[in-house]
């Protein structure tokens, strides 16, 4: 029996990719890379937890084929 591959994610696979993106975002604010825009200074955390908040949010009623995450980011 030939196996054909699934043509769209499932829901594990998309909540794996935001979670990817999560993290992906609290690496490039540890690192500094992200910061205010005003002066080069930090994030300060809790702007990092609503914003983290927010990519939760959002995806639980809406899929990464239709917004990917790089972009809400």
């Amino acid at each position: 029996s030939v196996k054909t591959p699934e043509a769209y994610p499932t829901a594990a696979d998309e909540a794996q990719l935001v979670r990817h993106y999560i993290t992906s975002m609290r690496n490039l604010l540890a690192l500094g890379i992200l910061s205010d825009a005003s002066g080069g200074r930090p994030i300060p955390a809790v702007v990092e937890t609503i914003a983290i908040t927010y990519l939760k949010r959002f995806y639980i009623r809406t899929s990464c084929l239709e917004y990917h995450p790089r972009s809400v980011m």
